[in-house]
């Protein structure tokens, strides 16, 4: 009795297994083809390293972009971190001081066509700042 329970498996197995003339089984017609090339997706802005409003400042106007924050050479320091990333730039929640003063503050750097890029500096909803920048060399 074994063994014919074990030569049944077998011829089970056997017979389900499909022939050049055959219908693929339904397993092998949900496999998916070959995938279409889609288009690459935006790369992400870099907004990090050194910027200024011109290329003359790079030497004495430069802001140093890090992921954690932000130093001009006007005296403007902040710390924080990235809340919005997108592929064209970023918003940032800083905590900045300048000459003494503290404030809390959202930055948003945008990608401009160009290659440089605008920041735009927010206290609450009041605008305080607004520059372009390009990537200092």
């Amino acid at each position: 009795m074994r063994w014919s329970l074990i030569g049944l498996c077998v011829l089970a197995t056997a017979c389900s297994r499909t022939g050049p003339d055959e219908e693929p089984s339904n397993e092998t017609l949900a496999q998916p083809a070959d995938p279409s090339p889609s288009t690459p997706a935006e790369s992400p802005f870099d907004w990090t390293g050194t910027w200024a409003a011109t290329e003359e400042l790079c030497t004495g106007g430069r802001w140093r972009f890090a992921r954690d924050g932000v130093v001009t050479d006007g005296h403007t320091s902040c710390t924080g971190t990235p809340v919005d990333p997108r592929p064209g730039g970023v918003t940032l929640a800083y905590a900045c001081e300048a000459e003494g003063v503290a404030t809390r503050e959202r930055w948003s750097i945008e990608r401009i066509s160009d290659g440089r890029m605008r920041v735009r500096r927010a206290e609450g909803d009041r605008v305080i700042a607004e520059v372009e920048l390009e990537k200092c060399e």
